[in-house]
């Protein structure tokens, strides 16, 4: 890569630029997943600014593009691609001219995802499992619900990920493609999970994936055809989803929000701390608390629990032991 000097890249087109400014975060970047991250703020970028040179762009560009893309995206997506624009600017000696201008957009104060009740969820997967059309979107969230594992780390298991010979089965979340250090981790597979990845992986196996390193699901070239070498779009169950969500009247569900679940259902069951961090791939306790949210009626059980029974009367009808 030839050098070049910060006022060259102020010569440059914004794509030019950009790509320059990505080659040299590869040399330093420790997780593929930040440069996919970065290739994709980048295109979206690209559709405002592909055709003006690096130094053009000025702050009056900037807020243009928070309005317009604010209303297609929420406020933390857009200032992950305005902070990209500020590295690439930054790079060429631009940003500070522009960034005692700029503000980021405000994000909305942040709840945990909601999670299902017991009749929903008994619902959602008695509908989504009898169509066949959505099998392997069914397979995957009912697999997140089970072991926590979802999105990328779903897409990027590979047959050498499954360790199906010795009990207890396990999957391993491999470290190159998770959110962070400790999203690597071994998940243990209930009799659930333990039926969706055999049904997962005679799918893989029906597509020619027989390799170690071939995927479980495999990235889809046209109907009917599939590149086992390959992992699945990020979208790979999107469409399935959304008419799974649709049948049963969740107009607010996610995929994510089976992770949030099952880390609900563990903290209802009383299970350990360091067990709920070691599953989740939490950094602590308190992570994985953040993002559990008990559900009420858990609650009312554990409250009605303590409450002493109701004593038979005494001698004047009175029972006792009334403070319940």
């Amino acid at each position: 890569m030839k050098p070049i000097s910060p006022s060259q890249l102020c010569t440059f087109s914004f794509s030019e630029a950009a790509q320059y400014w990505l080659e040299i975060k590869k040399l330093h970047a420790r997780k593929p997943r930040t440069i996919e991250m970065y290739e994709w703020y980048i295109r979206k970028l690209e559709k405002s600014f592909a055709g003006m040179l690096l130094s053009q762009i000025h702050i009056g560009h900037i807020l243009e593009y928070q309005r317009q893309r604010r209303a297609a995206v929420g406020p933390s997506c857009v200032n992950h691609e305005v902070n990209t624009l500020a590295q690439i600017l930054n790079h060429a000696d631009l940003w500070d001219l522009i960034k005692k201008h700029y503000k980021p957009l405000p994000l909305p104060n942040w709840t945990p995802p909601k999670v299902l009740t017991e009749e929903e969820e008994e619902r959602f997967f008695r509908v989504a499992s009898r169509n066949p059309d959505w099998s392997v979107a069914y397979w995957a969230v009912s697999l997140t619900n089970n072991t926590s594992a979802m999105g990328i780390e779903l897409r990027h298991l590979q047959l050498r990920h499954l360790f199906l010979d010795v009990e207890p089965y396990t999957i391993h979340i491999p470290d190159g493609k998770v959110k962070n250090e400790f999203r690597a981790r071994v998940v243990p597979l209930n009799e659930v999970a333990l039926k969706q990845v055999g049904r997962i992986v005679k799918r893989a196996r029906q597509m020619g994936a027989h390799g170690p390193d071939h995927y479980i699901f495999p990235y889809r070239i046209k109907r009917g055809c599939y590149d086992v070498t390959r992992p699945a779009s990020p979208y790979f169950i999107r469409s399935a989803f959304r008419a799974m969500r649709k049948a049963t009247g969740l107009d607010w569900l996610q995929p994510r929000n089976f992770r949030n679940q099952v880390i609900t259902k563990l903290f209802e069951k009383g299970t350990p701390d360091e067990t709920i961090i070691s599953i989740a791939g939490h950094q602590s306790i308190r992570m994985s608390r953040y993002y559990s949210r008990i559900r009420i009626s858990a609650k009312a059980e554990a409250l009605n629990a303590i409450c002493p029974a109701p004593r038979k009367p005494g001698w004047f009808g009175v029972e006792k032991n009334q403070h319940c």
